[in-house]
């Protein structure tokens, strides 16, 4: 029986702990990569940094107690929205509208007849361009209004 050198038994065990710690950091870096691509990834967060951000939280916490509307065209109910949304935010900041659809577009004329209460403002806007056959999308400083489908 051979008697091992200490050093031999020193290098060793730092190389195993050294050996554990690195694979250890590679699993941590790997975690976060893979975290952070899948919110990017997901669009929880888009090149513009869009979600989560300022407007969202916006359309999300801003509760509208009553909204009526009777055959009122789609640019005005929109305003309408936009203009409860800001007397309600305690920053009195609001949120921008853009409205990206063709002067031509039959949506634009359509009457929105609808009554909804305690809702959040993005809620409310969602419905009412579900009714015109539009969607929306927040982008870092706006609400971008376009038909369905387009991207």
């Amino acid at each position: 029986m051979s008697l091992i050198p200490m050093e031999a038994l020193s290098f060793r065990l730092q190389g195993f702990v050294c050996d554990r710690a690195l694979k250890l950091w590679w699993l941590m870096l790997l975690c976060c990569m893979r975290y952070w691509s899948a919110i990017f990834l997901l669009g929880l967060t888009t090149v513009a940094g869009a979600a989560g951000g300022p407007v969202s939280r916006q359309l999300e916490t801003i509760v509208i107690p009553k909204i009526q509307l009777e055959a009122v065209p789609l640019p005005d109910a929109v305003e309408l929205v936009r203009q409860k949304a800001l007397a309600l935010d305690p920053k009195k900041k609001g949120f921008n509208v853009v409205l990206q659809i063709p002067q031509a577009h039959p949506s634009l004329t359509s009457p929105i007849t609808i009554t909804l209460e305690n809702v959040p403002a993005g809620v409310a806007l969602d419905y009412i361009l579900r009714l015109a056959k539009l969607q929306y999308k927040v982008d870092r400083f706006a609400v971008v209004i376009s038909p369905l489908g387009e991207p």
